[in-house]
């Protein structure tokens, strides 16, 4: 029993009354990141389950330190060696029959090898709802665990995204013009109704359906509110439906415009269809991620690339919105579920941390201190939306459950790629073909196209593999020469910190049948690539980039764990494990999940 576990225990206050447990994770909360906000005293709710709670010192991740690893990891109790999840993709499976370039997702619950909570909690007796939670859909993959009668309820739009997010520019200066959103149409109208001003508006309606002055929209730009947004429509692609939303940012005399149009999911889980569908208009939408749109200037120019902040202040407007529905998802689920234990999920943070954390983490490219400091309180802004969204549901449970906040990883920044395929390639261990691929004929070892911190060799045991058993051993040390030395041609640094295997390095959960046959961590700054280069390095962009994935002893990985609410001692558990979480959380409502 380690030191983690007993602190956890002795953090343990029996009740013969379990309460509830709702259950939310932040992801890519880092440690680091969450104490310089409560420092600087913007995440009041979070600072009040601390004050009030048991709280963590920080969280030690699976490795690599992924979403769906962090995920498994935490859900089941244990590594990802015994859960099945050794990457956010795995391989393909039975071995004799794939190659070791095919693969699935590893968020796909068929690949969990251990039990996880939700069954676990069902079995009991417990009212189950999973209304985010990585790694439970389908909810098919539970159905012959549970036992007749168990109450086990699953949502996801994660799977079933079917209308991208756009903006709409009209840089033709059309007065009418269509919008396609999956199978659904909307007209687009450009007006005049004030003849002083110049175009002032435009109208949007499904095709086919008679106007109405509520389909009208007015340019407004973003404040710290929610804005102006035309909708909720319901959409289609095939038999999925989904809701769309409008908001028109700005409006030109010409008719050109920023129109942005939120993307579309359909519902999907362990419910009907028409239950889903109902369950979504409740909830308002799913998640609208635009990180990546706004990354690229398409909210905007950004303030590393010479913007006036109106781009945070939009993508801002659209976390905001996404937060206010998950409020709504919570009170309409708790209202007609009342379940026992519940799951919740956001992804905002770790898409901010994705897109910023670059220019600010000393490992990225810090900006200037200006912009710098701005960006940061564009991330802090973010995560103030998700603790509002905490002290929401801590407003509704009015003390009948225990409230934990956790995430799945941290985040650093990096300013630099490495390709790790270029260097077995010089080393003679891996050929590409023709069209840019790897060459399986010809190649012993590779960093494939389902992972990036861990090499796989090509055994014999896979479909087109060229390594035996008796030679696995010797492809892996040549490849661990091939990769220990690597400089940064731009500088002389270097570039690998440090090279494992399974074998020799227990108690990491690396390995098993989904996971690698050595493992890498690279130096401060450089994330791994499996894709194909010329050079050995590249440079990330303006700003790098933020990162997970590196062994989880980083302070950049270590996640957070907060937990409040009526059987849970007011104290610090220490330094914990991502494993120990959900056993202590378990314990709390009566459920016995065991602890390793």
């Amino acid at each position: 029993m380690t030191v983690a576990t007993v602190a956890l225990i002795l953090a343990t206050q029996t009740s013969a009354n379990p309460p509830k447990l709702v259950s939310i994770v932040w992801d890519g909360a880092s440690d680091w990141a969450i104490d310089r906000l409560l420092a600087e005293g913007r995440l009041p709710n979070i600072a009040r389950m601390k004050r009030e709670g048991a709280w963590a010192e920080s969280v030690s991740p699976a490795w690599p330190s992924k979403t769906a690893v962090g995920h498994a990891s935490l859900f089941t109790g244990v590594w990802p060696d015994q859960n099945g999840v050794g990457n956010n993709a795995v391989p393909l499976h039975p071995a004799n029959e794939h190659t070791c370039l095919e693969s699935m997702r590893g968020f796909d619950a068929s690949v969990l090898t251990a039990e996880p909570i939700w069954v676990t909690a069902a079995n009991a007796g417990k009212n189950v709802v999973a209304f985010s939670a990585a790694c439970s859909y389908p909810p098919s993959a539970f159905e012959k665990s549970l036992k007749p009668g168990a109450k086990f309820k699953e949502f996801s739009g994660f799977e079933s995204e079917f209308a991208a997010r756009q903006m709409i520019t009209n840089s033709e200066k059309k007065t009418n013009f269509s919008v396609s959103v999956g199978d659904s149409t909307f007209d687009v109208k450009v007006l005049d109704v004030d003849r002083r001003l110049g175009f002032d508006r435009v109208q949007i309606n499904p095709t086919g359906t008679p106007e109405s002055p509520q389909s009208y929209l007015v340019a407004e730009e973003s404040a710290n509110k929610i804005g102006k947004w035309l909708g909720p429509f319901k959409v289609k692609k095939g038999a999925d439906e989904g809701l769309v939303y409008f908001r028109l940012f700005s409006l030109a005399d010409s008719g050109e415009m920023e129109l942005y149009v939120r993307a579309a999911a359909a519902m999907k889980g362990s419910e009907t269809a028409a239950n889903n569908l109902d369950y979504l208009q409740a909830y308002g939408g799913f998640h609208d991620d635009a990180w990546s749109l706004y990354g690229r200037g398409g909210l905007g120019k950004t303030l590393w690339q010479g913007g006036s902040g109106v781009a945070e202040e939009r993508i801002l407007e659209i976390v905001r919105l996404d937060c206010e529905f998950l409020k709504r998802s919570f009170r309409y689920g708790w209202k007609k579920w009342k379940p026992d234990l519940s799951f919740h999920y956001t992804p905002m943070s770790d898409s901010a941390g994705h897109t910023l954390y670059g220019a600010f983490y000393p490992g990225g490219k810090p900006l200037s201190g200006e912009v710098a400091d701005k960006l940061w309180n564009v991330y802090a802004r973010v995560l103030e939306l998700q603790d509002e969204w905490v002290g929401d549901i801590l407003n509704t449970v009015k003390g009948e459950a225990i409230v934990s906040v956790t995430g799945d990883h941290g985040m650093e920044g990096s300013h630099s790629t490495l390709f790790l395929n270029k260097a077995l390639a010089d080393a003679g261990l891996l050929a590409w073909d023709e069209k840019g691929q790897i060459d399986l004929s010809k190649t012993k070892i590779m960093v494939p196209t389902w992972s990036d911190f861990f090499l796989v060799v090509n055994s014999t045991d896979r479909e087109g593999g060229i390594v035996s058993s008796g030679d696995k051993e010797e492809v892996v040390e040549l490849a661990r020469r091939a990769l220990s030395g690597l400089k940064d041609p731009r500088t002389g640094a270097a570039l690998v910190m440090g090279l494992m295997d399974p074998a020799t390095h227990v108690g990491f959960g690396i390995g098993g049948k989904n996971g690698g046959d050595l493992y890498i961590e690279p130096a401060p700054g450089y994330y791994p690539s499996n894709r194909k280069s010329e050079s050995l390095i590249a440079d990330l962009g303006p700003i790098g980039a933020g990162n997970h994935g590196f062994l989880p002893m980083r302070r950049s990985m270590q996640t957070v764990l907060y937990a409040m609410g009526p059987g849970v001692a007011k104290r610090n558990l220490g330094a914990i494990r991502q494993i120990d979480v959900m056993p202590f959380l378990a314990e709390r409502i009566g459920v016995s999940f065991p602890r390793r």
